[in-house]
């Protein structure tokens, strides 16, 4: 039981480290593409720019605060019973995509004012690419929210 154990640990850890190092050398490739394609300028600035308020929003929210507390709550929910579970997972999206929505729409009509507090040197035009960026970047959130909550059931059943 123990070296089944430890060998699924090690097999997640190592797996964990391969995807780390994967998407690094990955956003490392991005990055040399973009900068290839665009230069050192003011458009690739508004894109990096861009993905500031949305990463932030799917950092703190979905990678800090859902993963610690999302599969506990789901394995006592499977737990009690597999309707019970399936409720949960259904209440957790619909709340998951109404949360965010609200949030995302907030952020929409607010976007040009964060803008000013994430880039306040920017020109006005670098900045207004930078805020039309960051809108459509806004589904970004909602959608890795979504798809965390089937990772996690799929975690729990595997």
């Amino acid at each position: 039981m123990i070296r089944k154990t430890f060998g699924t640990i090690t097999s997640a850890g190592i797996l964990l480290a391969v995807s780390s190092v994967a998407s690094g050398a990955l956003g490392l490739v991005r990055d040399r593409l973009l900068a290839a394609r665009f230069g050192a300028g003011p458009e690739l600035d508004a894109y990096f720019a861009a993905f500031r308020i949305p990463d932030t929003i799917y950092g703190i929210l979905v990678v800090g605060g859902f993963s610690a507390v999302f599969m506990p709550m789901l394995a006592e929910y499977f737990g009690k019973d597999d309707a019970e579970g399936w409720k949960f997972v259904h209440s957790v999206l619909r709340l998951f995509v109404v949360f965010f929505a609200c949030v995302a729409l907030v952020l929409f009509v607010a976007m040009p004012w964060f803008m000013n507090l994430v880039v306040p040197g920017f020109s006005e035009e670098s900045r207004n690419l930078a805020v039309s960026l960051s809108r459509v970047l806004l589904l970004s959130p909602l959608i890795l929210g979504v798809s965390s909550v089937f990772s996690g059931v799929l975690q729990y059943f595997q």
